[in-house]
């Protein structure tokens, strides 16, 4: 009896610490996929400043990302991808001291995207340090012959 007493006891301490670790990946993954729904979203809501989408940035990025590489990068992506039709949550990948999200969007120029977006996790809370966008160019398989 004593040894099941033991056993469930080990049991339920294992699930409570598994939980406890896995509530701060799923906050800072909120806080994250907040913060490229935000930058997402602003790809074709002229209503979504670069302020709103600035707050999610490390101060390095702040100062090398302005609000007019901003606007540039706005009018590059219209001309290239075209308007923003779709985008899913594909990957979320957690290194040492940063996160990397990817996303993958369909565009009405370019039919499929990759949005990757690199989060600084070494502060309070995630900040975006990083993004690209990268067409996603479909790989034909040759018949066999």
């Amino acid at each position: 009896m004593k040894k099941i007493l033991v056993l469930l006891s080990l049991l339920a301490s294992m699930v409570i610490c598994s939980a406890a670790m896995a509530a701060g990946v799923a906050s800072d993954f909120a806080k994250e996929e907040a913060a490229a729904d935000t930058f997402i979203k602003g790809l074709n809501d002229s209503t979504v400043t670069y302020e709103s989408v600035a707050a999610n940035f490390t101060p390095a990025l702040k100062e090398n990302f302005t609000a007019e590489k901003y606007a540039d990068l706005l009018k590059q992506v219209k001309e290239k991808f075209g308007k923003n039709k779709e985008a899913k949550f594909a990957v979320l990948q957690r290194f040492d001291k940063a996160d990397r999200v990817i996303y993958i969007g369909a565009f009405s120029k370019e039919n499929l995207a990759q949005m990757v977006f690199v989060f600084d996790t070494t502060g309070k809370k995630p900040l975006m340090a990083d993004f690209a966008l990268v067409p996603v160019q479909e790989q034909k398989q040759e018949e066999a012959k």
